[in-house]
């Protein structure tokens, strides 16, 4: 692989010969939407439409082991938040915060990793809810849902089922029925669960129905709540289809609320859950009662019951809260008493009591904020803590924040005063000072420090942290063995640097760096990104990082570096060249490899040629593999979207080649109308002969997937 390294300077001479007349705008690759840029993996981007079941997910793509680099998810033309969304790329999965509603449709961009991202055939989900007509003053609707896994035979289910709903003035309810069906291979339409029940109850059948009424509205006296919810023994795929129980299990659920008018609020709630095969039950009854006089405090009180019964035993609990909110003076205080009795099933009696307090007020520019709890057991004392902040402003430039803590229990005792002074200088930056001083169950703690961030230069940032700590606790491993070090010094330094349009570097130098639970860190490392725009056809990244951070700022062992050229050689055409050791992973965690890869991206009429060549060694087995990649992709007809391709691999070790892998793909998106209607065909054909160097799976294997969405 030395010619792609000697190719990547030669690309890079020229670029520099270049710089004087480019324009360094940013750099976008043929072929991406507009205002994306190039993914710094090596790979080539897909688009998936997922349809929504009615829960989070996780949603399955077509391809698993994708890159975690560049994934986009849209919702319509609107690009949906970070936080909206997780993404399991070895899984090539979408998690949702919210449940995705049924039917909703959201577009998935991605880049595959050539050889490794293979067709994710794990699954396959057809859901759908179509209108029939109306009946009984509400809309009957048909259910349907299907889920296949090759994976996990026994995760295969059929369901259907019918749903009634109504919705409008003052009142509205929704009652569905459905029948569900595990499959299994070993015995057809008939999963291990129900198998287990049937040959210990001597039954010919078990319950694959599910019920679930919900009911809301205002009566006038009072606004109501209802649900009840039961799924039979054997009802398979509850969570895929929105169910938050488990099968077996039933629950229902009434909440009342009357309409009273002035000051008075009261709230009342019931729920039963129970698991007859298992003899399991829970009920729960709480109310709630509110009094809000104007001027006044405000006043809660809460009283919960709730029976636990497992087989023939018991366990009552009892929990009485009150809590008073109220103003005076200038200050707002929040204070609750929360008194719970546990009653085992063999007649003993425990007993806890939670006191808190929250003081908040303002005396002139300066804020004060207290919080007290305590909670004991019985005759025990148990523990209380004590948190003050303050913060006060010295002057304009200047502000103090102090804070103190305090916990006293049986077993713990600590206790700790911080100090921090920050300074606005202005457009320069800012600089705070912290002091600290503590006592850890005997052990005294202290820590001074400095932190600093500063622009000194347009285009340069700078931020810096020195902590001295003595204390912490930490235990250091030498040949003559481990001792407890006394003193502990932080040194983190980095910054961003723009010298001229069109490059950037970011680096960090760190000793003993603080994680994110503010816990040093003992070693050393530093990291270094250097991305150059050389014009816009050319850019260029140089990463290198000497036992670099996690992203829970945890030291990672080892030393690694990426280099990469792209180069924009005509309106969809592109050449990258990348050569990566122990490079990091999504959670910048070092991956014990190296790799060089050279991919060329060429227009061939309306499609687009894609053709490549990579080496990955093993480290430090010196295990490798060399492949090269043939695909195509581009418009089938009006409304489809297909690749197919090719490729290749040598298995074995640096001086021996004892294996061969190859594998053909293809793949196909189409809407079938103009609305709704999608059809995803993907598919694999691989073989691997001789070595299992790199692969654990049969020497052959074929698989075909097709999924059918609305």
């Amino acid at each position: 692989m030395r010619g792609i390294r000697y190719l990547s300077a030669a690309l890079l001479a020229v670029a520099l010969a270049s710089v004087a007349v480019a324009d360094p705008s940013p750099f976008v690759a043929p072929g991406l939407p507009a205002g994306e840029t190039a993914s710094d993996a090596s790979s080539l981007m897909t688009r998936d439409l997922v349809s929504g079941v009615g829960n989070p997910g996780p949603y399955y793509l077509r391809f698993k082991d994708i890159s975690p680099v560049g994934v986009i998810v849209r919702m319509g033309p609107q690009r949906m938040a970070r936080d909206q969304y997780q993404v399991n790329p070895g899984e090539g999965a979408v998690t949702f915060t919210d449940p995705l509603p049924t039917g909703t449709q959201v577009t998935v961009e991605y880049f595959r990793l050539p050889l490794r991202s293979l067709p994710n055939i794990r699954s396959s989900n057809v859901a759908s809810e179509a209108t029939i007509g109306s009946f009984f003053a509400g809309d009957l609707s048909a259910l349907f849902h299907m889920t296949t896994d090759p994976n996990n035979p026994n995760a295969n289910f059929l369901q259907s089922g019918l749903k009634l709903s109504h919705s409008g003035g003052d009142f509205g309810f929704d009652a569905a029925v459905m029948f569900s069906q595990a499959t299994d291979p070993r015995a057809p339409f008939q999963s291990d669960l129900q198998r287990l029940a049937l040959q210990s109850s001597g039954q010919q059948h078990t319950d694959a129905s599910a019920v679930k009424l919900n009911a809301s509205g205002n009566l006038g006296f009072a606004a109501i709540k209802a649900n009840y919810t039961a799924l039979g023994l054997g009802f398979a795929g509850a969570q895929q289809s929105g169910f938050d129980l488990k099968p077996g299990e039933n629950r229902m659920q009434f909440e009342l609320a009357p309409n009273l008018q002035g000051p008075l609020s009261l709230k009342a709630a019931f729920t039963d859950w129970s698991k007859p095969s298992a003899g399991q039950s829970k009920r729960t009854m709480t109310y709630d009662f509110g009094l809000a006089l104007a001027g006044l405090p405000h006043l809660t009180m809460r009283r919960t019951s709730l029976t636990d019964t497992q087989g023939d035993h018991s366990t009552n609990t009892e929990t009485d809260l009150m809590q008073v909110d109220y103003q005076i003076a200038g200050v707002t205080v929040q204070a609750l008493q929360e008194t719970t009795q546990v009653t085992a099933p063999d007649g003993q009696t425990h007993e806890q009591v939670k006191d808190h307090m929250h003081l908040q007020t303002a005396l002139g520019k300066m804020n004060i904020q207290a919080v007290t709890e305590a909670i004991r057991q019985g005759e025990d004392a148990g523990q209380r803590t004590t948190t003050v902040n303050l913060t006060m402003p010295v002057s304009k430039a200047l502000a103090l924040t102090a804070t103190s803590f305090a916990l006293d229990g049986n077993t713990d005792s600590r206790s700790r005063m911080q100090l921090d002074l920050g300074w606005k200088a202005g457009k320069l930056g800012t600089l705070t000072s912290t002091w600290m001083t503590g006592d850890k169950n005997g052990v005294a703690q202290q820590m001074v420090g400095l932190a600093l961030t500063v622009e000194p230069l347009k285009g340069l940032s700078l931020t810096g942290r020195i902590q001295q700590r003595i204390g912490d606790g930490l235990m250091q491993t030498t040949e003559a063995g481990t001792q407890a070090l006394e003193t502990v010094g932080v040194q983190e330094v980095g910054g961003e640097w723009k010298p001229i349009k069109g490059v950037q570097v970011k680096f960090a130098q760190f000793q003993n760096p603080l994680d994110k639970k503010d816990c040093p860190q003992l070693g050393d490392g530093s990291y270094s990104l250097l991305t150059w725009q050389a014009s816009k056809q050319m850019r260029f990244t140089l990463e290198q990082y000497d036992n670099p951070l996690d992203k829970e700022r945890r030291l990672q062992a080892g030393a690694g570096e990426r280099q990469r050229i792209e180069w924009a050689l005509g309106k969809r055409s592109t050449l990258s060249l990348e050569h990566v050791v122990n490079p990091l992973d999504d959670n910048r965690r070092i991956q014990p490899y190296s790799a060089d890869t050279i991919r060329l991206t060429l227009p061939l009429g309306k499609y687009d040629l894609t053709t490549g060549f990579s080496e990955r060694v093993e480290l430090p087995t010196q295990r490798n593999i060399l492949t090269g990649e043939l695909r195509v992709d581009g418009p089938f007809g009006k409304h489809a979207h297909g690749y197919i391709g090719a490729e290749f691999g040598l298995l074995g070790t640096a001086d021996r080649r004892d294996g061969f892998d190859y594998l053909l793909r293809f793949g196909l998106t189409s809407q079938i109308d103009a609305r709704d209607w999608y059809l995803d065909l993907s598919g694999i054909w691989r073989t691997t002969e001789g070595s299992d160097v790199l692969f654990s799976q049969p020497k052959t294997r074929y698989s075909l997937t097709a999924n059918y969405r609305w």
